[in-house]
């Protein structure tokens, strides 16, 4: 899902953006908690959309980025400028989530 203050979140500081999915069990199911992280102007983490999902899966990530891109029109996934993220990411993942102009930290 997406507030209001989540989308204007993301159009404002979406440069550099954080993803990871919580794997603890921490729901009944055991799916994880998702997230796009990154920081405002005054440091403080804010958030630019987070759910529930089935798995830390490569099509869940899909997902949430192509949610994220179709639901955000003033900054386009292409704009994003850095995206960090765990050892499930590697570069050309990244190209393929659709953060074509975007550098990976590992």
């Amino acid at each position: 899902w997406q507030t209001a203050t989540m989308r204007r979140n993301f159009e404002l500081f979406g440069d550099y953006i954080s993803l990871d999915m919580m794997k603890r069990a921490l729901n009944i199911l055991l799916w994880p908690y998702t997230a796009v992280c990154m920081y405002d102007d005054a440091r403080k983490l804010c958030l630019g959309c987070e759910g529930v999902l089935c798995g830390e899966r490569m099509d869940m990530y899909e997902f949430i980025c192509q949610f994220l891109g179709k639901s955000s029109p003033g900054r386009p996934l292409s704009e994003v400028k850095i995206v960090s993220g765990d050892g499930f990411f590697d570069t050309e993942t990244i190209r393929r989530l659709g953060f074509t102009n975007a550098n990976f930290i590992l």
